[in-house]
């Protein structure tokens, strides 16, 4: 008897890092989109999900402060985990050209991660949910002075173009993913945590 699909809960849309994560941790999965960390693990707490798949801390912009609390309150197990090459790409719209780019949009964290090109190209940066919600958000508003930080994935996903590849301030990047679970194998949340030093 073949064991049923996960579903696997995460914060963002579609070409968002979380989501790729959860790709490839349960590469047969059903995903459920959440607009924030706290609700990707509700969505555990109140069964619809059998997993939350969580960014805790990332090599150039440490902890994913707004993650930790959530994690921290649910008496969570780790069931596995992920450090997740991170590349950001400047998206743009197709008719855009680098030159164009005034303001560009994402998560807090990606925004951290490419700070010192953001300032090499005098870009004035704007917050957004997530990195794909960035892309998506930058497709529908059809302004060529607006970009976004974020995957390869959220740019095929929303039609937008690569301007530049690899934006961020390191070439290696990467984030912690956790797997957590109610009632799964694993770790304590606090004991791993404790081991990153978050």
């Amino acid at each position: 008897m073949s064991q049923p699909t996960p579903r696997i809960a995460f914060q963002g849309l579609a070409g968002a890092y979380s989501g790729l994560a959860a790709e490839t941790l349960y590469p047969a999965c059903d995903k459920l989109h959440c607009a924030t960390f706290a609700e990707a693990l509700q969505e555990v707490d109140a069964g619809n999900a059998d997993r939350a798949v969580i960014p805790v801390t990332n090599e150039i912009a440490g902890p994913v402060t707004n993650a930790l609390p959530p994690l921290r309150a649910g008496g969570y197990k780790v069931e596995k985990s992920l450090w997740l090459p991170v590349h950001h790409c400047l998206l743009g719209l197709p008719a855009a050209k680098l030159e164009d780019i005034r303001t560009v949009y994402s998560h807090w964290q990606a925004l951290d991660q490419c700070r010192k090109n953001i300032a090499k190209y005098n870009f004035k940066s704007v917050e957004a949910g997530d990195t794909a919600g960035a892309a998506k958000q930058i497709a529908a508003a059809g302004d060529v002075s607006k970009a976004a930080l974020a995957s390869a994935a959220a740019a095929q996903e929303y039609g937008l173009q690569i301007l530049l590849e690899q934006f961020q301030d390191r070439a290696s990047n990467q984030t912690l993913f956790l797997a957590v679970g109610l009632g799964c194998g694993g770790d304590a949340i606090e004991d791993v945590l404790k081991e990153y030093q978050l």
